[in-house]
């Protein structure tokens, strides 16, 4: 989207995203499960850290940062769903339980700042 509104042709951008959606299939079908399996600890982690530095950033202004009660709520839902659904299909596997779980706290904290100090 950057590229496109600083001038470059559309044709370019829909054939560099054609390219990298290509690039990416064939990565994803080529890896080992093994391999692919090694990845997701460190997924974990950056995906469940994701949302401190802004958490950090709230509290010190005692703002919400202009976070949205939206996002946070949406947030709150969609780790609350992947939780119930790592249950079912995933055979609860502990890695993704305590990733969604702190997915909801973390959005949880989020809203309560929201609710606390406003937009």
């Amino acid at each position: 989207m950057i590229r496109l509104f600083a001038g470059v042709a559309a044709p370019s951008v829909a054939a560099g995203a054609a390219a990298y959606c290509v690039a990416l299939a064939l990565a994803l079908r080529c890896t080992p499960l093994r391999l692919a399996k090694l990845c997701v600890p460190a997924a974990t982690a950056l995906l469940s850290t994701a949302l401190l530095p802004q958490i950090c950033r709230n509290f010190a202004a005692r703002s919400s940062g202009g976070w949205s009660g939206i996002t946070a709520s949406l947030g709150i839902v969609g780790n609350s769903l992947r939780l119930y659904t790592t249950l079912r299909l995933a055979g609860g596997d502990r890695l993704l339980l305590a990733q969604f779980g702190l997915g909801v706290s973390l959005n949880a904290i989020l809203l309560t700042q929201v609710l606390v100090w406003g937009v």
